[in-house]
């Protein structure tokens, strides 16, 4: 089987195989007796050509193989889903132009578009021992003051590391998260991979370069409650909580979850961490 080529799915373990290697995939459900997806095909074939090496494109037959379409909770075709690092952060459903295949696939960031500059570098968040002070945090992550009291910057930075999204399951779960701030400022991350702005939002989170507490609403919609009824935070998604000493001191939703907006929030001295840094509206 060649790697570029178009695949056809037989099996979830095949599927799951490829998904697991953490490449940019697309994936089509389809009929052989619905006519949107015939007409949908050679456009999604003109995208993968146009992207050799760079995007997998996988093809499920929902009658061949009903229990993948069904643990993917496909309903109607044709309907695409993204896949980005091993996980699911979009989908859509219906007919759609290769040029506005490929636009959804940018904006998904399955592709590169034409032209992309690429974001400058944020330095990644350090992981915190339990006895380790704001100030030693601070100078890790920005620098030592120099001998006027200005911050000293390092020349280099190393590169980002990948961000791990650990994804909670379980009020248990949920509960150590919410314990942990009590030693350093953690951020939590609800989102829905069927959401385009929950795609958005999930791409500024892997610019984090840490473990990212994360909930799928889509899937936990009680989990999400649970951290709505102990933080007083009303529901948004996506959207993050920043907490300290089990305290909400920050929380964003919609264009205002940006991975500068949370690192400014965690950074944020104590004494000026309230409710009222909420970006919940902004860019909506």
């Amino acid at each position: 089987m060649k790697k570029n080529a178009i695949v056809e799915i037989d099996s979830i373990e095949q599927f799951q195989e490829i998904i697991s290697a953490r490449e940019p995939v697309l994936v089509d459900y389809y009929a052989t007796w619905c006519g949107p997806c015939k007409a949908l095909a050679p456009n999604i074939e003109r995208v993968a050509a146009a992207h050799p090496g760079a995007l997998r494109v996988l093809k499920v037959d929902i009658d061949a193989v009903p229990d993948l379409a069904q643990r993917s909770r496909v309903r109607e075709v044709p309907t695409l889903h993204f896949y980005r690092d091993g996980r699911k952060v979009g989908a859509l459903s219906g007919f759609r132009t290769a040029a506005a295949l490929t636009a959804e696939l940018t904006r998904y960031g399955l592709i590169a578009a034409e032209g992309e500059v690429s974001r400058p570098a944020l330095r990644p968040l350090p992981v915190l021992a339990k006895s380790a002070s704001s100030r030693s945090w601070v100078s890790r992550l920005f620098g030592k003051p120099g001998a006027n009291g200005a911050t000293e910057i390092p020349a280099t930075e190393s590169p980002i590391p990948a961000t791990t999204f650990r994804f909670l399951e379980t009020e248990g779960q949920l509960a150590a998260v919410i314990d942990a701030s009590m030693n350093a400022p953690t951020a939590v991350f609800l989102h829905d991979p069927w959401c385009p702005i929950g795609a958005r939002a999930f791409r500024e989170m892997e610019q984090m370069g840490t473990e990212v507490a994360t909930i799928d609403v889509s899937k936990q919609r009680q989990l999400s409650a649970e951290v709505e009824r102990r933080t007083g935070v009303r529901h948004a998604s996506p959207q993050v909580i920043v907490l300290r000493d089990a305290v909400p001191t920050w929380n964003a939703s919609h264009g205002g979850v940006t991975a500068r907006n949370v690192r400014a929030a965690i950074l944020a001295p104590q004494a000026k961490s309230s409710m009222a840094l909420n970006h919940e509206d902004e860019a909506r």
